[in-house]
């Protein structure tokens, strides 16, 4: 029965943080907040009823580990606030696969499931990450190619040390019995070199916004520094702004600031935990 609950609340916290996330890219605290308080609640009642604690035990170590995994993510900023209290309720609530759900699928549960948890959402999200970039240059073609165009110039020293790099490590494997491999290292490592210079550019062409104060939330993160009068008020940091930030800015009646909009991050992790449920581990171990 507590898997059926569990899994319920799961689900439908998913579903709709992932609503809020796509149409306001946040993720309202009180429904981040609850989701932790009730998956903690139904497993101290289960082994309260069940006397047997293992039930909490397990709860607690899978917050834990979401909340270590979670403020990493979030002070790299590669998760927002909502993000990371989202992830550390899943962990309360799925630290092991639903039961119940054997008897429809076949899950690969050759590790521990919240760490399977893990893996597929960071590997789905690598995916939806490349495929909502791609949806980013489409939306804004011209000025990412004028960007690019620019980026590239800017970064031509670099390329050329890289090039430099890649020549003699690709002339040096071709005197040695690692021809084949050699050559694919090196077309990757050039491969890389301009995604990233692609990545670099689809993140200051699109991923930047002027936004009125008025609309401002706290955890925004700001690409550098705010300046009034020639004064530093607020430095860039990784847990983006405060609610003093906010007051403060307001204060001193400045409208409007550029800020850093990350991927609504939030259907990965939905379609993270879909495919843990009906593949388990998709990495054939």
């Amino acid at each position: 029965m507590i898997d059926i609950i569990l899994f319920s609340l799961g689900v439908i916290v998913l579903v709709m943080a992932t609503f809020f996330d796509v149409k306001t890219k946040e993720i309202p605290n009180w429904l981040t907040y609850s989701f932790i308080t009730l998956a903690f609640v139904t497993n101290i009642i289960y082994s309260i009823i069940k006397s047997d604690y293992n039930f909490i035990l397990k709860s607690f170590l899978g917050f834990s580990f979401f909340f270590v995994i979670g403020s990493i993510m979030y002070y790299a900023q590669q998760w927002g606030g909502g993000d990371t209290k989202l992830s550390m309720g899943l962990g309360a609530t799925f630290y092991a696969y639903p039961i119940f759900l054997t008897k429809i699928f076949n899950p690969n549960l050759t590790i521990p499931f919240v760490i399977t948890i893990l893996i597929n959402i960071l590997l789905v999200g690598a995916i939806y990450s490349l495929l909502w970039s791609f949806y980013l240059i489409i939306k804004n073609y011209k000025k990412f190619k004028e960007g690019l165009k620019l980026k590239i110039i800017k970064t031509k020293n670099i390329q050329i040390g890289v090039l430099i790099f890649v020549i003699v490590a690709l002339g040096i494997s071709l005197i040695t019995d690692f021809k084949i491999v050699g050559i694919i290292l090196s077309l990757l490592f050039v491969a890389l070199m301009y995604l990233l210079i692609a990545i670099k550019t689809i993140d200051e062409i699109c991923m930047f916004r002027i936004v009125s104060i008025k609309k401002l939330t706290e955890g925004d993160w700001i690409p550098k520094p705010i300046y009034h009068q020639g004064k530093l008020i607020i430095k860039s940091k990784a847990e983006g702004l405060t609610k003093n930030n906010i007051l403060l800015l307001k204060k001193l009646r400045i409208k409007k600031i550029l800020i850093r909009e990350g991927i609504p991050f939030v259907p990965s992790i939905l379609l993270g935990i879909i495919v843990s449920i009906i593949f388990g581990f998709i990495i054939p171990i």
